[in-house]
């Protein structure tokens, strides 16, 4: 018989069960947040306006009180209708194509994949961003300036990944204290999210979920309760 921790390791998370529980998106202007959307700023994708569940955003609001002084959540992405996926898609695929024309089909495709979910609209597997449950951020000083955390938004590499500068002492000639900055903002912005309930998309350091299959599944939890929040109309 196949143990437990070898069938949960097979599982996807996208066979997490989702019983929607019909929350509705809510307008991040309406919080305190340093808003960018960067998709629209850049492309003129989706909208100027930016939106999450509301269980979310309010988490969020009640999270960056713990933020130090004059500190803020500033938050690149959050809902994503599918034609806005579809966009970052095959634009993400586009790019891959010219930087690496040996990858051809599914390999292409895992390529693309590793940092941006397939756009389809489904009942029982939706893109993460358009459930309304995940949501692209960093911290901002009282400045306004973002806090170093060792690569852009959207930055496609493994210096993205969550934990990639820990394993360095010595970094490509970087000095010391900044690298050991680096560490300590995105340990903070770590802690500090997962002390409140979100999970981390390990590949990318911004990019974290409440309420979605990921999330349920990251945490053994039975269901989730987000699905396709275009769906809920």
């Amino acid at each position: 018989m196949e143990n437990k921790k070898l069938k949960k390791i097979k599982l996807n998370y996208l066979d997490i069960r989702i019983i929607e529980c019909r929350e509705p998106l809510v307008n991040l202007s309406d919080y305190d947040f340093v808003l960018e959307p960067v998709y629209f700023i850049e492309n003129g994708w989706g909208e100027e306006k930016m939106y999450l569940r509301e269980g979310v955003a309010k988490k969020l609001e009640e999270t960056q009180k713990f933020l130090p002084v004059g500190c803020k959540f500033k938050i690149f992405d959050a809902f994503r209708s599918i034609q806005t996926q579809k966009k970052i898609y095959d634009d993400y695929k586009n790019k891959l194509k010219i930087k690496h024309p040996e990858l051809r089909g599914e390999e292409l495709e895992k390529a693309v994949q590793e940092f941006v979910v397939l756009p389809k609209l489904t009942k029982e597997a939706p893109p993460r961003h358009n459930t309304g449950g995940a949501v692209d951020l960093t911290i901002v000083d009282e400045k306004g300036k973002e806090l170093d955390m060792g690569t852009s938004f959207d930055h496609f590499g493994e210096e993205a990944s969550l934990e990639y500068f820990f394993q360095f002492d010595n970094y490509q000639g970087m000095a010391t204290e900044n690298l050991e900055k680096i560490k300590e903002n995105r340990k903070s912005l770590n802690l500090l999210m997962s002390r409140a309930g979100f999970s981390v998309y390990q590949n990318e350091w911004w990019h974290w979920e409440m309420g979605t299959q990921f999330r349920a599944f990251s945490c053994d939890l039975k269901y989730a309760k987000y699905g396709s929040a275009d769906l809920l109309d």
